[in-house]
């Protein structure tokens, strides 16, 4: 009975999403400010533009808000689900239904990250496409970011999306939500190929070393 209990408990930790911890570490370096944006009805006043900075477990990386209507402070800390854009399973993302609609802000994440980026309208494409659900061409044309999400419409299903994620609050609506660019799985692999390198040299410095101090 034990060992069934025990099968039991990790197969239901195997199965749990993992929880990722997460810090609003700026909101955009240099600071973009906008005296104004409306989204849906919904207006703010002095808005900060992305791409902010979050930390995901100690670690900081560039981050695009895609939630205009919930709300993060610099300091903040909150436990998150990370998905992978383009995943099949999206339940734990703010929403489980927007497959193309995330797919569309990685690519907005991709061009606002670039040098010369207009921020602002991306920034507000971004917050349009998940405010209305957009998802073709057919929406209500807005003032000053329609070519972004035109452009999002034309190109989200060019990009590769392997290297981009979705980072949700565990509690729905507590802290805005962001998508993230994560390392490539290519690089990792590098980067493991490197330290076995490096440990393997190591080890055969230690071995030479060994056979030297017999030696003598």
């Amino acid at each position: 009975m034990k060992l069934f209990t025990t099968s039991l408990i990790a197969a239901a930790a195997l199965s749990a999403a993992p929880i990722t911890q997460v810090k609003l570490v700026n909101a955009g370096s240099p600071s973009d400010i906008v005296n104004k944006v409306t989204i849906d009805g919904d207006t703010k006043y002095n808005v900060y533009i992305g791409p902010y900075t979050i930390s995901l477990n100690g670690q900081n990386t560039a981050a695009m808000c895609i939630d205009f209507f919930d709300g993060s402070k610099v300091g903040d800390t909150w436990n998150a689900y990370v998905t992978q854009v383009g995943s099949s399973n999206l339940s734990n993302t703010y929403h489980p239904t927007y497959g193309q609609e995330y797919e569309e802000e990685a690519y907005l994440f991709s061009q606002i990250t670039q040098s010369g980026a207009d921020r602002t309208g991306l920034q507000e494409a971004a917050w349009d496409i998940t405010a209305y659900g957009i998802t073709n061409s057919s929406y209500k044309y807005l003032i000053g970011d329609n070519s972004y999400i035109d452009a999002a419409l034309a190109n989200y299903n060019k990009i590769n999306l392997s290297g981009y994620e979705i980072v949700s609050d565990t509690i729905a609506g507590a802290e805005q939500e962001f998508i993230v660019a994560a390392p490539e799985p290519g690089s990792l692999m590098l980067l493991g190929a490197g330290l076995l390198m490096a440990f393997g040299a190591a080890a055969w410095r230690r071995r030479k070393t060994a056979a030297f101090a017999a030696a003598a």
